[in-house]
């Protein structure tokens, strides 16, 4: 009875740790997506100014 219990929290824990790994993934690439955007933005405002 105790290790099913056991195991129950293991693959619990395994799928908690999978997704915090794809969501902490994903947030990465928007922050970067952003910051790319963010420096097109500035060029083209570089560029206007000229």
């Amino acid at each position: 009875m105790m290790w099913g219990i056991l195991f129950q929290l293991l693959i619990l824990l395994l799928a908690l740790t999978l997704v915090y790994e794809l969501i902490r993934r994903a947030v990465k690439q928007g922050i970067l997506d952003a910051k790319a955007e963010i420096e097109k933005a500035e060029e083209k405002d570089r560029q206007d100014l000229q």
